[in-house]
């Protein structure tokens, strides 16, 4: 049974403000989406992606593929939208940590096929593995894109980055 979920409103909220005052984040103001639904059969998420209209015009500069409508979205912004919304699905069912930091630490992906500007983008989001903690959280999601590409990714949630990001820091700077 498939059901309302998430709004872009609420994504936006939870997600988006917090992210996009940082240029690294910056392509979170790209994507946008109606509504992401749950399926509690196949326990997926479920939203159609597409990128706003402002940034559509200039975003493609080859003027066959501008000509031709076959203007694809680089691969860099598939793979941080697919962050952006596993993250929302974590602050909706985990309110909670809506304001702790979420560390990506493992990512694999496969593109088999080009996505298209003027075509929606399906997303379908499972996630595969959660272990929810006060101080330290680990998720792990699939997330498909029509039939076309396959993302794995896993994040570890914590309620201060400082510590962490000193320690890897002091860590490198030995190296």
């Amino acid at each position: 049974m498939e059901k309302p979920f998430l709004s872009y409103e609420e994504f936006w909220k939870n997600v988006g403000i917090k992210r996009s005052k940082s240029s690294a984040l910056s392509d979170v103001h790209m994507l946008e989406f109606d509504e992401m639904s749950y399926n509690s059969e196949s326990e997926t998420y479920s939203v159609d992606v597409r990128m706003k209209e402002e940034f559509k015009k200039g975003y493609m500069v080859n003027p066959y593929l501008v000509e031709h409508d076959l203007i694809f979205l680089d691969t860099i912004h598939l793979v941080h939208w697919s962050d952006w919304l596993d993250i929302g699905v974590v602050t909706k069912r985990y309110p909670g940590l809506k304001n702790q930091f979420f560390f990506s630490t493992y990512m694999e992906f496969r593109f088999n096929e080009p996505t298209f500007l003027n075509q929606p983008m399906p997303f379908k989001i499972k996630i595969l593995y959660e272990n929810i903690r006060n101080n330290k959280s680990t998720l792990t999601f699939l997330n498909e894109v029509g039939n076309w590409a396959y993302l794995i990714s896993e994040f570890v949630v914590v309620k201060s980055q400082f510590e962490i990001l000193e320690h890897y820091y002091k860590k490198h700077k030995k190296q």
